[in-house]
């Protein structure tokens, strides 16, 4: 297989304690395990010295952590949403279709996002 090959090429390349970092965990929101999501531990040859703990725990990190950019997207992506929802619940009438809507939140969302 031509990425195990290249893969085993550039370890080669490196020094002895070198390892491929996958990425594997389960998702504390979802549950959902990553490792099969991606699968990328299909795509390694067995023989291949990898971590699959280190990347997990630095992005999930990462995750929690917040600048004040972020932060401020955060409230305005709220801010869109909320009255796009607001805006949809108004337009609401018997008989409408989950699709018309839908229509109207999305409207709402690009013209103001």
């Amino acid at each position: 297989d031509e990425l195990g090959a290249e893969i085993k090429s550039a370890l080669g390349r490196c020094a002895k304690t070198a390892k491929v970092h996958v990425m594997k965990g389960v998702n504390s929101d979802s549950g959902t395990d990553l490792s099969a999501v991606l699968g990328v531990e299909s795509n390694l040859p067995k023989d291949v010295p990898r971590d699959d703990a280190t990347v997990y725990e630095v992005l999930a990190e990462c995750r929690v952590i917040k600048s004040k950019s972020e932060l401020e997207l955060m409230r305005y992506v709220s801010w869109v949403s909320s009255n796009a929802h607001v805006a949809t619940m108004r337009q609401a009438a018997p008989g409408q279709k989950e699709y018309q809507m839908e229509a109207t939140f999305l409207y709402h969302c690009y013209f103001s996002g």
